[in-house]
């Protein structure tokens, strides 16, 4: 059985991220004080956002999941219109503290879900943003939320892991020296990326999040259709 196949996305993912501990949790790795690892791979995509950002219009933006506030310095930088979205409320009042201490004053929140985005939102967007959630879905919820996402943004950017045989040994010892999260996860190959990434999409641009060490790899798309 392949991770997306045993990947349980309601369960482990959608419920876990619900909780109010797990949301403290996830800030704290993530903060300047905490986790040196979380907090590297927070800045480099930063950085990667940042930088793609500027490479189209972004006076509006849509941040689903925003998760605890993590591209709250970016947009500070932009001065973008910011719609910051979660399945998790937990999530969002850890996030709205964030995007207040980081100046962000032109910002919405509200509970969405990221496979019904265009009946949540009456809203188009110039650029709509997902970092972290799509290695962490099935490949048909994937596609549900590459389209959501292209039904009310201009352009997206997107993070996602790419699969290979070096980062599978990688993760292996990882996980055998400092532990961490063991559930499933829906990495793709750089093949099958590519081909669920260029349906409906044009690729305009790419970032490697952190070479050698991170799967992660952030991409602006422009939708096609």
């Amino acid at each position: 059985m392949s991770d997306d196949e045993s990947l349980d996305y309601s369960g482990e993912m959608k419920e876990h991220y619900k909780s109010d501990s797990v949301a403290q949790e996830y800030h704290e790795a993530y903060s300047e004080d905490g986790n040196w690892r979380h907090n590297l791979i927070a800045n480099r995509e930063r950085n990667a956002v940042a930088s793609l950002l500027k490479k189209v219009p972004n006076d509006s933006v849509l941040d689903i999941p925003t998760g605890t506030g993590k591209l709250a310095p970016v947009f500070a930088e932009t001065g973008s219109t910011v719609v910051a979205c979660d399945i998790s409320e937990n999530m969002l009042n850890i996030a709205e503290a964030e995007y207040d201490r980081h100046g962000v004053s032109d910002v919405r929140f509200q509970v969405c879900d990221a496979e019904e985005i265009s009946s949540t939102l009456d809203w188009r967007f110039d650029v709509a943003i997902s970092l972290r959630l799509l290695h962490r879905v099935p490949m048909d919820v994937k596609r549900t939320i590459l389209s959501e996402l292209g039904a009310v943004g201009d352009y997206i950017i997107v993070s996602t892991a790419i699969e290979t045989s070096f980062h599978k040994i990688r993760r292996d010892i990882r996980q055998r020296v400092l532990g961490g999260d063991e559930r499933n996860h829906g990495y793709e190959s750089p093949k099958a990326t590519r081909e669920i990434l260029t349906d409906g999409f044009e690729i305009v641009a790419s970032k490697r999040v952190l070479p050698v060490f991170s799967q992660e790899h952030v991409y602006l798309l422009r939708p096609t259709e």
